[in-house]
């Protein structure tokens, strides 16, 4: 069962969550959204959301090469720090379950419902029976490319043109974590599952296939939207400008030598 301790560091996690959005971010959010209510609480919330990834994601991805004996027994591998973040998680998906339900006007709150319960689920499950740790280890390193999603909306938010150099970078780190951090993690899962189909329950397997789908799903149509939105205004117009620079020094000087020559 769930220990105590665990149950604090949800309780806590949460709280801080809820604190993080309702007091923090209200002092880093541009003036300029302030007057729109569902724009102002859209930054509030995916602020709070890049703060869960950082976290998770990259403290997960420390974990796991720090000591990769954690995942070579994807059913039974004990970390302290990991099952930490396994609750540091829990805490935020609590939080923006009850963020979604009680914002059902806006947008997207219905998918993020079915996501998250279907995430906390998995994540109860092996708390729960402090079993397949490994498996909730793995599949939250995918925070890391959600990380750079978040800050992508964020400069959207905050007006940044998709044609600036810092727009550009997230573009390309957005574009590289989707792959590495997405479909690599999740393939690694399915390959695990499949080897341990034999010791997992039907009804765990179930709901681990779902939540795989659905993530599949979920990273396929961002992918799509990333390359499709950003490709085709700031990473080409990069690769163009680049391009050009390199060609225009190499026509100097070629033209110098040439002028030198006759």
């Amino acid at each position: 069962m769930v220990d105590s301790i665990d149950l604090i560091a949800i309780c806590v996690s949460t709280i801080t969550f809820v604190i993080v959005n309702q007091t923090i971010v209200k002092y880093l959010r541009p003036e300029s959204i302030t007057i729109n209510t569902f724009l102002d609480w859209k930054f509030r919330n995916i602020f709070t959301s890049l703060l869960h990834s950082f976290i998770v994601g990259f403290g997960i991805l420390y974990v796991i090469l720090s000591d990769g004996s954690i995942v070579s027994d994807m059913m039974s591998g004990q970390s302290e720090a990991g099952e930490a973040f396994l609750c540091i998680s829990t805490g935020y998906f609590v939080y923006d379950l009850m963020l979604s339900i009680t914002n059902l006007q806006y947008p997207g709150r219905v998918e993020i419902i079915v996501h998250h319960v279907i995430t906390l689920s998995c994540l109860a499950v092996s708390l729960y029976n402090k079993k397949f740790l490994a498996y909730c280890m793995v599949g939250l390193t995918v925070e890391i490319s959600s990380f750079f999603i978040h800050v992508r909306e964020l400069l959207i938010l905050s007006g940044v043109y998709k044609t600036s150099i810092v727009y550009f970078l997230n573009s390309i780190l957005t574009i590289f974590t989707l792959i590495v951090f997405r479909f690599l993690p999740l393939s690694w899962i399915s390959i695990g599952l499949y080897t341990d189909r034999q010791h997992i329950g039907l009804p765990l397997l179930l709901m681990a296939v779902l939540f795989l789908v659905i993530i599949f799903m979920v990273s396929s149509v961002l992918l799509y939207r990333v390359v499709i939105s950003d490709c085709n205004s700031a990473i080409t117009r990069h690769v163009i400008h680049f391009i050009a620079t390199i060609t225009n020094k190499f026509h100097l000087k070629c033209s110098s030598k040439v002028k030198k020559f006759f």
